[in-house]
């Protein structure tokens, strides 16, 4: 039997991509914020000053929503993933939101990103890359620590534009390059990597590992249900 994953999404839903890369043992269900609102609706979540921004795509749209006010539009389409069926939830984003409620358990990328980053750099220069400059505060909080030196680029996802001269000098610097967004595509990491020779870390691809192992989990576990019942 297939795992009934609910992916949420902080902008349109469905988007067809993350069928694109997810193991093909799940069922997907997709819930995202900018469904709960009409099209003109949604610049009413756009960042004030002093707020973060959060990137995302509607169509050919870029929308920007602000941080601060997006959890209960988690909430919502947490309740519902959860009322369709959903076992397991997961974030399509990679930032550090504010924790939410849910029925069933939630995966948060930024949680496994951050544990797998302690243990890879927990002293060094570490390349971030994020979609928007307005996001430099939120990275630094979540990124910069004693030991470790952060170097902050922001370029636009879903684009083919390249890095200039200046960004590309600072990245050849870095002992590690984590491109911070969902939007980033497997092909911006193998071009990044080709142009610094640096180790660039992509959330879809940390999300894609996990899920694997989430996978073989599921998997032993049924067989092992499975061969108890026999024995029985």
């Amino acid at each position: 039997m297939k795992t009934k994953i609910g992916a949420i999404t902080i902008g349109l839903a469905p988007r067809g991509e993350i069928l694109e890369w997810l193991p093909d043992d799940f069922v997907v269900f997709q819930e995202g914020v900018l469904n709960q609102l009409s099209p003109e609706k949604w610049d009413d979540l756009a960042p004030a000053e002093g707020e973060t921004p959060l990137f995302t795509r509607a169509g050919e749209r870029e929308i920007r929503i602000a941080t601060e006010r997006i959890e209960p539009y988690l909430e919502k389409a947490a309740a519902r993933l959860s009322a369709r069926g959903a076992e397991f939830l997961l974030l399509f984003c990679s930032a550090p939101l504010p924790g939410f409620n849910t029925e069933v358990p939630l995966f948060i990328p930024h949680n496994l990103i951050r544990n797998l980053i302690e243990r890879m750099l927990p002293a060094g220069r570490l390349g971030v890359i994020s979609p928007d400059p307005g996001q430099e505060e939120m990275m630094r909080e979540s990124w910069e620590k004693k030991g470790r030196n952060l170097i902050f680029v922001s370029h636009p996802p879903y684009s083919d534009m390249g890095f200039s001269r200046d960004q590309l000098k600072v990245l050849k610097d870095c002992d590690l390059i984590l491109a911070d967004c969902f939007g980033y595509r497997v092909s911006f990491r193998v071009g990044l990597q080709g142009a610094t020779t640096r180790p660039v870390l992509l959330v879809r691809e940390i999300t894609m590992v996990f899920l694997q192992q989430l996978r073989r989990f599921l998997k032993s576990r049924e067989d092992n249900k499975k061969e108890w019942r026999r024995l029985k």
